[in-house]
């Protein structure tokens, strides 16, 4: 994998982005959790066709109630394949909102139902509050999945970047516990390990070459982090550190090469492979952190090819 897709040159802004960037500002995430939450990214307000919508309450951890936003096909089967979706935002910012658009795709494109789960935001519920919402809420998936209309051998749960690292530690949760079974887990740009804690051994120097990267330069990600305050080699926020990966299922990782979390994603699809996990990664040279929740055309390719990766995880189903 190193030589095929690890290539030189992928923190080297695209063209696309360059041209992008002359039109549209998109500021660094930087600054206070109250300034950060004021900024949005485009959505899409246009009425569902084919599936339909619907916001519910769910429990949280400890007795909260936390959010459901559930995206369900119109067309009726026996049961479906579900994907549980949790959102990025550094564990600081961002709703259910924040990547309706994906959960819209996902539906629509693959026939899926989405459950995409919220939780509660950093600072001021600080580690392991979020990922313990999520946990709450996958529960409730599994307790509810007949309901819902969906099939408990064919779930997959993703996210994207710290909804990414939130699913790749509940995915390894899961194996170890007989109440949820997972067929694929989609991590989209994650963190997954703390920089603190990077194996020697591992190449990180995506930190360096995106230091001064548009949208996430290397301190939003210091910054983050110490946002959520959770202790560097704790697998709950590290997942690459986990000593046994074998046993998860089938894994899809899309790798921005502009990114200063690049190099998180290689070096956990190399662990997952090593360890007997199939793998598929897709990697968008020269764009940064984030590129697919923006108007661009890569966005749309980014979108297809995680279409491309649902059907290769429930294919996983069919031929065990």
């Amino acid at each position: 994998m190193s030589s095929s897709i690890r290539k030189p040159g992928l923190a080297e802004i695209s063209p696309e982005w360059t041209e992008f960037a002359k039109h549209v500002q998109v500021p660094p995430l930087l600054g206070d959790p109250v300034e950060l939450r004021k900024m949005k990214f485009p959505q899409d307000d246009s009425p569902p066709v084919g599936f339909s919508i619907k916001q519910i309450p769910v429990p949280g951890y400890q007795g909260w109630t936390n959010q459901a936003r559930i995206y369900t096909p119109d067309v009726r089967h026996t049961t479906r394949a579900i994907v549980i979706y949790v959102h990025g935002g550094g564990w600081t910012v961002g709703d259910l909102d924040t990547e309706d658009a994906v959960c819209r795709t996902m539906c629509k494109s693959s026939g899926v139902i989405v459950v995409s789960l919220d939780y509660r935001k950093a600072p001021e519920n600080p580690f392991p509050i979020g990922l313990e919402d999520v946990w709450a809420g996958v529960l409730w998936v599994f307790d509810n999945i007949e309901s819902l209309g969906g099939d408990p051998a064919r779930v997959i749960l993703g996210g994207l970047s710290a909804g990414g690292n939130i699913a790749a530690v509940l995915t390894q949760r899961a194996r170890d516990t007989k109440k949820v079974t997972s067929c694929g887990q989609i991590l989209r740009i994650p963190l997954v390990v703390h920089p603190k804690a990077q194996p020697a051994q591992l190449d990180f120097s995506s930190y360096e070459e995106n230091a001064n990267a548009p949208i996430l330069p290397s301190a939003s990600v210091t910054q983050f982090l110490g946002y959520y305050n959770a202790p560097p080699e704790d697998t709950r926020v590290s997942p690459l550190l986990a000593k046994d990966l074998s046993g998860l299922p089938r894994t899809y990782i899309q790798i921005a090469g502009a990114d200063p979390l690049r190099d998180d994603g290689f070096a956990y699809a190399e662990k997952l492979q090593q360890a007997g996990v199939s793998v598929k990664v897709d990697v968008y040279p020269g764009l940064p952190h984030g590129f697919m929740m923006l108007p661009l055309a890569t966005s749309r390719r980014s979108d297809e090819d995680l279409v491309k990766a649902i059907e290769w995880m429930v294919e996983a189903w069919l031929v065990t």
